[in-house]
């Protein structure tokens, strides 16, 4: 268990952008967290770990439209309410069989106060393979999907992974 705080970035407060207002009595997020996990190596080609979380936050900091309309594509950020955010995070890779391992992982954000996007989840995949033979190549291939669960973004879709190739011959 811990106790923190998050401080706003400094153009949230005095610079602002070209669609940003700054806010000067914004003030930092305080946030009561407790976090348990395990890890296990038991299974020996397998490697596991989880971790479950929950946090109560005060003066939640929130995005709204600046000034009237709902429309304005001015933001400035201000001091919402309290929120809670609990959620889970698991990971699993192999050891490498024929200079080969696979690894992934899953991820799940619960808020009880949806942000100023209308989110109240979010969730995440990872998936991977890893090849490293010193003699011959090195390369990944990384996939992530994360569902943000933006009601506010009316076309949004988010319906694929998004992949990363990397790979270099040794010599």
């Amino acid at each position: 268990m811990s106790k923190g705080f998050a401080s706003p970035p400094l153009f949230w407060t005095s610079g602002g952008t070209l669609f940003l207002d700054p806010n000067p009595s914004l003030e930092e997020e305080s946030v009561w967290s407790c976090q348990v996990g395990l890890e296990s190596a038991a299974l020996s080609p397998v490697w596991l770990k989880g971790n479950l979380f929950y946090h109560e936050i005060d003066d939640f900091i929130e995005q709204h439209p600046s000034g009237d309309a709902e429309t304005s594509p001015i933001r400035i950020f201000v001091n919402g309410g309290n929120s809670r955010r609990q959620g889970f995070e698991i990971e699993a890779e192999t050891l490498p069989f024929y200079s080969t391992s696979i690894q992934a992982a899953m991820a799940y954000v619960c808020l009880d106060l949806a942000d100023a996007s209308g989110a109240d989840e979010i969730y995440g995949f990872n998936i991977g393979v890893t090849f490293d033979d010193p003699n011959i190549l090195y390369a990944e291939l990384f996939g992530r999907y994360v569902w943000w669960d933006t009601k506010k973004i009316p076309d949004a879709e988010y319906d694929t992974f998004i992949w990363d190739l990397k790979a270099f011959p040794f010599p």
